[in-house]
């Protein structure tokens, strides 16, 4: 089983973030679609979110915002750290049929 934004076996953070990163978009949706979902524990739900949450409302980085660009990458990695242990937490099966149904909305075009 495949969890978006996270290779097997990787070992390397930066790639880590780059893929969490190209894939943000179907991130976001399978999230919100999980939140929605009854068969995801609602611990998980509130929990996970929560943490993340506070993490970033606290205001007291690992790395400070005043330094540019490193000061918003460990909020990044927060956030991906957050994603990657929700969706850990979530029934694999779930995740497919998510996935499988998300596959086969339409993208709107752009012309």
């Amino acid at each position: 089983m495949s969890i978006p934004g996270l290779p097997q076996g990787s070992t390397d953070p930066i790639g880590y973030i780059e893929t969490l990163l190209s894939q943000a978009g179907l991130n976001a949706k399978l999230f919100l679609k999980l939140m929605l979902d009854r068969r995801v524990k609602k611990r998980y739900k509130i929990l996970i979110p929560m943490v993340v949450y506070l993490y970033l409302k606290k205001g007291k980085d690992i790395i400070p915002d005043s330094i540019p660009v490193l000061g918003q990458l460990d909020d990044i990695a927060v956030v991906a750290l957050g994603l990657t242990t929700f969706f850990k937490k979530v029934p694999p099966e779930v995740i497919q049929e998510h996935l499988k149904a998300l596959s086969k909305e339409k993208v709107p075009r752009t012309t």
